[in-house]
């Protein structure tokens, strides 16, 4: 039996990666900006409040969808 490589594979994470700085948008529109994320909890600060929230990585996902990454430092190419 022939196998057809219709060059259609599965490619990049299972799921998202979940870095500090980035910025999720909820379901009403409210903006939070990720804390920090270890041991499968994210914490985070909604706009507006001073203290930051927690819930699991998998309910934080189900229930916030990605509005714009933090972007990385740039590179300084000046060696002085």
């Amino acid at each position: 039996m022939m196998t057809n490589k219709t060059g259609f594979t599965a490619r990049g994470y299972a799921h998202p990666e979940i870095k500090p700085g980035d910025i999720y948008r909820d379901n009403k529109g409210r903006l939070v900006t990720v804390d920090k994320c270890e041991h499968g909890r994210v914490y985070f600060i909604r706009d507006g409040f001073p203290f930051a929230t927690e819930l699991l990585a998998r309910v934080f996902l189900d229930r916030f969808s990605l509005h714009r990454r933090k972007k990385a430092p740039a590179m300084s190419t000046n060696a002085a």
